[in-house]
């Protein structure tokens, strides 16, 4: 009888320790972001760019190509996209997206899923897979269309939170950094 208590509280074990395991999808290096989250694409990013102002277009391909270049590839394509970069004025992006707050030099809305935890030295963070993303920018209170790109595209690879590093285009306000930092490639690259 006592053996049979005994595995039973075994099995009972094993079984509560499945139950409440968190897959561990991988070990970070860096971390440079306030949350304790950080997406990723599995699929390729596809971007459907639409503007109203030539100047915010170059500024948005500009940002995809510093991405590309730190390592979180994308390409613009005119059908077929997995995400949409809008570059309007506010009124013209408040109704695609309620929710945009009226100083906003930029919005990003993604759709994600959780995937497991990364490991980042002796915490986790939280990882999610990303399936879709709307970025907008704000172009008549952007005064920094490049940076503003950049960092919305940032969220839209993956990026969750906000850098405190003022000089990061991962910072959480407006400023006027136009190239992405080390801080930013590698808190983002490490995922893909």
């Amino acid at each position: 009888m006592r053996k049979k208590i005994t595995l039973t509280l075994l099995v009972i074990s094993l079984l509560t320790v499945a139950v409440f395991a968190v897959a561990i999808i991988g070990t970070l290096s860096y971390w440079y972001s306030n949350s304790s989250s950080i997406g990723f694409w599995t699929t390729p990013r596809k971007i459907y760019l639409s503007y109203s102002i030539s100047s915010a277009g170059t500024a948005a391909r500009n940002a995809a190509t510093q991405w590309t270049n730190a390592g979180v590839s994308s390409s613009f394509v005119t059908s077929g996209s997995s995400m949409t970069f809008a570059c309007y004025p506010y009124d013209t992006c408040v109704q695609l997206e309620p929710s945009i707050p009226t100083d906003a030099a930029g919005y990003t809305s993604s759709s994600t899923t959780y995937v497991g935890d990364f490991e980042y030295g002796s915490t986790y963070k939280r990882g999610y897979e990303v399936l879709g993303a709307f970025c907008y920018l704000i172009t008549d209170v952007s005064t920094n269309y490049i940076g503003d790109c950049a960092h919305e595209l940032g969220h839209a690879f993956g990026w969750m939170g906000h850098s405190t590093n003022s000089s990061d285009i991962m910072y959480a306000y407006a400023n006027s950094p136009t190239t992405l930092t080390t801080r930013d490639k590698n808190h983002l690259n490490q995922v893909y």
